[in-house]
């Protein structure tokens, strides 16, 4: 493909959330790893806490209630 006489070598199609909604999987995943170092969220307490966040502020917040966080496990 050429645009203004220059090749394309490279296109990417970032389809999240518009062929699929991965928020309530990712939201899952999330309440059921946490639960595994005992603490227990609701997926609306997940949602309004981690949507749109890094691992790394899940760790903090897990830190933040006294949780020590494997981080290679959980990623």
């Amino acid at each position: 493909m050429y645009i203004m006489d220059r090749e394309i070598e490279l296109v990417i199609f970032d389809c999240d959330g518009t062929l699929v909604d991965s928020e309530p999987i990712s939201t899952r995943v999330i309440v059921d790893m946490i639960q595994e170092y005992g603490l227990r969220l609701q997926p609306d307490e997940s949602r309004n806490l981690f949507t749109g966040t890094s691992l790394k502020n899940i760790f903090n917040y897990l830190e933040s209630k006294g949780i020590s966080v494997d981080q290679h496990h959980f990623e």
